[in-house]
């Protein structure tokens, strides 16, 4: 018998077998053996009752260790929504072999990013005799036209010491816009930020040195979250 055996539904009886000074006893003629708690994750015991010429009991235990949820299967309804601005939800069937598992006995679930058009994932946490998560993947598609950055510069090249203003604007997407510009030298790795995502569609932009630097203007769906970006070089003459 060994000391631990994995979850199947049904109940396990490990092979056993009783020896006293060489001589290998009969169940139900030199001892009467119950097993109990065999089933569900947990300890398991084995009771053993010697009969006839044998007396005495004796309580051997064994654990049975929860199922892998890598080994469980799934069937779900649909992995394909379209947007409304509503949670998406799925309908689904987690099984181990024949065995259904039931939501809230043997899982719970949760969700993640299940509104906003894009990637979706539907988190399913097991316990009792399952353990470990799954995740399914499932995808919201929105019908809206696409996000379009229609942002202009008034001007490609710029005295040193004076400002432009990059207007903002867009198309497409919700119609709910945000706007953000950043702007760095061409040499240099990191940008710096002009606005953070606002209503403001004007944003006031002055480079600090003559170089050449480059523009990144930024349009945000506010309702799905899209973003469009467009991108501008800017020269900064003495």
């Amino acid at each position: 018998m060994e000391k631990s055996y994995t979850y199947t539904g049904k109940p396990i009886k490990p092979p056993f077998a009783l020896n006293i000074n060489g001589k290998t006893l009969v169940q139900g003629e030199d001892y009467r053996m119950e097993i109990l708690d065999n089933v569900n994750v947990g300890t398991a015991h084995v009771y053993i009752t010697g009969l006839g010429e044998y007396t005495g009991s004796y309580v051997y235990t064994f654990e049975i260790e929860p199922v892998q949820a890598r080994t469980l299967s799934y069937f779900a309804d649909s992995t394909v929504f379209l947007y409304d601005g509503k949670p998406k939800t799925m309908q689904i069937a987690v099984k181990f072999g024949d065995i259904s598992l039931e939501e809230e006995k043997d899982y719970d679930i949760q969700y993640e990013n299940n509104v906003l058009p894009g990637k979706a994932s539907l988190i399913l946490t097991f316990k009792g005799n399952f353990t470990g998560t799954m995740s399914i993947p499932f995808t919201i598609k929105s019908d809206l036209p696409e996000l379009v950055n229609n942002s202009i510069i008034p001007v490609k090249e710029l005295q040193h010491g004076k400002s432009i203003i990059l207007e903002s604007s867009a198309e497409g997407g919700s119609g709910d816009y945000l706007y953000s510009a950043l702007y760095k030298k061409t040499t240099d790795p990191k940008w710096k930020t002009a606005q953070g995502f606002g209503e403001e569609k004007n944003i006031k932009i002055k480079p600090a040195k003559v170089a050449e630097y480059q523009i990144c203007s930024k349009v945000k769906d506010n309702i799905t979250g899209d973003i469009a970006k467009k991108f501008f070089t800017l020269t900064v003459k003495a």
